[in-house]
């Protein structure tokens, strides 16, 4: 329970009690010298250590729930299995990476919502083999268009940082069980899917340019809004 809530609560509970005259100050003091402490949910250092991306999967994002409140992103997870600086020519392709996200949502129980993300940063480690380029080393020799990249064996090894744009939104959403659909203004919708289980939530935005990542957040509640 959030002290937006706590508050008009001991108002209440003074109003209904005979000849009580205490301030609101002194009744929050009551409350806490008993032990009774306010429900916050789980702990920052708790939600890292339970959610992670790794092993993730699409259902994982897909329960549903209420997401009306202010979210703040504890974990980005873009989905850097799409990543494929080979275009689809190197079935062995190997990829693994990370992103970082810094930013909140608050979704408006008036059905508006504003979404601002800091620019993105996405880590990526690839490997592939040599022989998808006919065996020729010259597309892993230094630092090139795939990244910085080294022969290893008979496998080219590249390690790539890229930076994704800010975002700033403001507009509507509407929710169908587990399907968000965001609208920053009259022309765009943008599909996300949402997974809540209390004060934490999975997202996931499906990015609407084609050549982008979509990107997975897991969000801890830091407003339950009453609006």
């Amino acid at each position: 329970m959030t002290n937006s809530l706590i508050r008009p609560l001991l108002a209440l509970l003074c109003l209904l009690s005979a000849g009580c005259d205490l301030r609101l100050a002194e009744l929050e003091a009551a409350l806490a010298d008993s032990g009774v402490q306010a429900d916050t949910g789980p702990s920052l250092e708790e939600i890292l250590a339970n959610e992670q991306c790794e092993g993730l999967v699409a259902e994982d994002f897909r329960c549903g729930g209420d997401p009306v409140g202010t979210w703040e992103i504890v974990r980005s997870c873009p989905a850097v299995d799409a990543f494929d600086p080979l275009n689809a020519t190197c079935a062995e392709l190997s990829v693994e990476g990370q992103g970082e996200a810094v930013g909140r949502v608050e979704f408006r129980g008036d059905g508006t919502y504003e979404l601002t993300i800091e620019p993105r940063i996405l880590e990526v480690s690839f490997t592939f083999p040599l022989a998808c380029f006919g065996g020729s080393t010259e597309p892993c020799d230094g630092s090139n268009f795939f990244g910085s990249c080294a022969v290893v064996g008979s496998e080219c090894v590249c390690d790539v940082t890229r930076t994704r744009g800010a975002i700033e939104e403001q507009g509507t959403w509407v929710r169908f069980f587990s399907d968000i659909q965001f609208s920053p203004d009259a022309e765009t919708l943008i599909d996300a899917q949402i997974c809540r289980f209390d004060a934490v939530m999975r997202m996931v935005r499906f990015s609407p340019i084609e050549e982008e990542l979509d990107w997975g957040f897991i969000l801890r509640q830091v407003d339950d809004l009453d609006y």
